[in-house]
């Protein structure tokens, strides 16, 4: 049974001015991503509906494997007031969109029914490797991939409805 994994990485801000994006369909499209970092908890993988974001590192390494169902863009990253003044010793990193191609598991990231980023196990095994502290993870199986639902949520709604 193949194993996958919901991630629910933090969301340290929110899209900005200079985002390009079709919002007359759910999800919206984005064509061209400004983000603006209101706080940062040093997460090496964040999210802003619909977008994720990785830091370089992470972003050199998954260029570099086998890994499918994504891409890797160049964003717009800036710090806001409230970071500079909340936390003035962060340094932002370099961080680049990831984009999600996938919406079923044919292949190692996708976006599933729920719009939630769901990875395999050969995807979880590379990014367990960077900073996921503060990156919500449910392990579900094949099963259960488009829905992400857990374990014990599954069965208690196949025996009691």
């Amino acid at each position: 049974m193949a194993m996958y994994y919901v991630l629910r990485p933090e969301v340290p801000g929110e899209l900005a001015k200079k985002t390009v994006m079709d919002s007359s369909v759910h999800p919206p499209i984005i064509k061209k991503l400004h983000f603006i970092f209101k706080g940062w908890l040093e997460g090496d993988i964040v999210k802003c509906f619909p977008v994720f974001l990785v830091t370089e590192k992470l972003a050199i390494q998954l260029s570099e494997s086998d890994l499918t169902g994504f891409e890797l863009r160049e964003c717009i990253i800036q710090s806001s007031e409230q970071l500079e003044v909340l936390q003035p010793e962060t340094k932002l990193p370099k961080f680049l969109w990831l984009n999600i191609l996938s919406k079923n598991a044919s292949t190692d990231f996708y976006i599933n029914e729920k719009f939630k980023l769901t990875v395999s196990e050969n995807a979880f095994e590379l990014l367990k490797k960077f900073n996921l502290k503060y990156c919500e993870v449910t392990k579900i199986d094949d099963t259960q991939s488009d829905q992400a639902i857990p374990k014990h949520v599954s069965f208690w709604r196949k025996y009691f409805g």
